[in-house]
């Protein structure tokens, strides 16, 4: 069923630990959105100029593990529904581990029980499922929704050009070099993002502007992607041996596949700082990340991903990626 803002502060509550439920209580509703919807615990939907929040069906989503068959519980469920799965699995007589450990949200305000099974093989983690009464996917869930995500020549395909009043001088476009919209800059680029904001009732918009024509767009995160691949530029970063993908805080990675990268491990992205003499960039970093479901979502970008940081920063400490 829906779930309202208000009803949202309750679910965050019962998909926390216990000792969190203060922390949960003061999260802002926007984040936990955010959050709960990485992980596959909630689907959203826009119906006119709401924003609709649906629980997701309990099921266990398979992991892309090198070791033994693993699936993370996703979906809605409450505490009582998460304890009576934890002591079917302990008190059966098969050999399947279970782990509870808590998937912090990249401000640190958010904590989420991540909960796995780990079988010997395919067909007892199957039955498992099929004892707790859970869907049980037939494929890792990140390289499914991976490829079932849209990319960027669907986003291109649905704008609709057309003449549009001169911009007002308030408008900004978006600097692809650093990430942000600019006042009244000039563009010499042919492919550009333009945020426009009315005098008269303050709300933001945001068009594609190419040839003299105009294209609006109410998907930001696809809109940014798209004139950073136009321009023949990438923001991506992978680490191959350790299996880390990040893109900047300021490019959000679409949804769907936010979901995906999130699902390849049942954790959601850290944030981690570069840090050098000339330059600061804050990153959302995701782990455990195979390089087929790296070079799908890349593609999808129309981008191709460079190696990771060698060194950036968190919470003032420095890491070596």
């Amino acid at each position: 069923g829906t779930i309202s803002k208000r009803a949202l502060q309750k679910a965050v509550a019962e998909l926390s630990p216990p000792e969190n439920s203060e922390s949960a209580g003061s999260f802002l509703p926007e984040d936990a959105i955010r959050a709960l919807d990485m992980l596959g615990h909630i689907e959203t939907s826009v119906g006119g100029d709401s924003l609709n929040i649906h629980l997701a069906v309990p099921s266990l989503a398979i992991t892309p593990s090198r070791e033994a068959p693993t699936a993370i519980l996703c979906g809605a469920r409450t505490i009582l529904h998460t304890d009576r799965i934890i002591a079917t699995v302990k008190t059966s007589s098969s050999a399947i581990k279970l782990d509870v450990a808590r998937s912090i949200d990249e401000t640190g305000r958010l904590s989420i029980q991540r909960i796995t099974l780990k079988a010997s093989s395919e067909e007892e983690l199957a039955a498992m499922a099929q004892k707790v009464g859970l869907q049980l996917s037939s494929s890792p869930a990140c390289w499914s929704l991976a490829r079932s995500s849209p990319g960027i020549d669907s986003y291109l395909s649905q704008l609709r050009w057309g003449d549009f009043p001169p911009l007002s001088r308030t408008h900004a476009r978006f600097d692809f070099e650093n990430l942000f919209f600019q006042a009244n800059r000039s563009d010499s680029s042919p492919f550009s993002l333009v945020k426009v904001q009315s005098s008269r009732t303050g709300m933001v918009s945001f068009y594609h502007e190419e040839n003299g024509k105009l294209a609006h767009s109410d998907q930001l995160d696809w809109a940014k992607h798209a004139v950073i691949s136009r321009e023949g530029r990438t923001w991506l970063r992978y680490d191959r041996k350790k299996m880390l993908f990040a893109c900047p805080v300021r490019l959000a990675i679409p949804r769907m596949m936010s979901r995906a990268l999130s699902l390849c491990s049942g954790f959601l992205p850290e944030q981690r700082m570069e840090s050098t003499e000339f330059f600061r960039q804050r990153w959302r970093v995701w782990k455990d990340v195979p390089r087929p479901v790296a070079d799908l979502i890349a593609d999808k970008l129309g981008q191709q991903y460079t190696p990771l940081p060698t060194l950036l920063a968190r919470n003032g400490a420095e890491y070596s990626l």
